[in-house]
């Protein structure tokens, strides 16, 4: 399969999904946003469904790369915890942004139960420990059980996280307001600076 053609597909129906909705786009008209025959488009992808999975994947695995950065640079710890917050806020928004085009429940394509994003889930947690094992290293950090530090920070994080989801509801399934992005941002850079606070020398 063609990288370049697929990302093509993918970009072409992401377009399609925000002005039309996924429910209301068709593989006709993703193909004919791209001029191809629906042939050459279901040899690429069997259906709208798997494109949208896709779409999701390619999220999850641009942030991966994003944190990898984060984890690897020279910055302190300290920094890389809270980039790590607020890049994780910005996934969350474009995963709920593409929740939202979807007004079909039954489908499998709610982007936060997923089973993409459990997987990620672990990678999530490898890149907290990480993070923490480099301030212990680096005498930023105290010692301390970094397997059950790692666990509590993220159960706050996804605390938080549910809360938002919560409010998402309540403006049904559609992209939740800046006003509540904003709120979660800070309540979880907040909660960031305070267990920094807690852990640091």
């Amino acid at each position: 399969m063609s990288t370049n053609k697929a990302n093509d597909i993918i970009d072409a129906a992401r377009e399609l999904f925000t002005i039309y909705g996924f429910t209301k786009t068709t593989m006709t008209d993703i193909a004919g946003r791209l001029n191809m025959s629906k042939a050459s488009l279901y040899y690429y992808f069997k259906d709208k469904e798997t494109i949208f999975n896709a779409l999701r994947e390619r999220e999850l695995e641009q942030f991966s790369e994003e944190i990898n950065k984060i984890v690897s640079n020279s910055n302190d710890a300290k920094s890389k915890l809270l980039e790590y917050t607020r890049k994780e806020i910005k996934l969350l928004q474009k995963l709920l942004t593409l929740s939202s085009l979807v007004s079909d429940n039954s489908l499998e394509t709610k982007p936060l139960s997923s089973s993409s994003l459990k997987g990620f889930n672990i990678k999530e947690r490898n890149f907290v420990k990480d993070i923490l094992q480099k301030g212990i290293q680096s005498n930023d950090f105290k010692a301390f059980n970094i397997e059950e530090y790692a666990e509590l920070y993220l159960i706050v994080l996804e605390g938080l996280r549910n809360v938002f989801l919560s409010t998402s509801e309540k403006y049904g399934n559609r992209a939740v307001p800046p006003k509540v992005n904003e709120q979660l941002n800070k309540q979880s850079v907040l909660f960031t600076e305070m267990f920094l606070y807690s852990i640091s020398n």
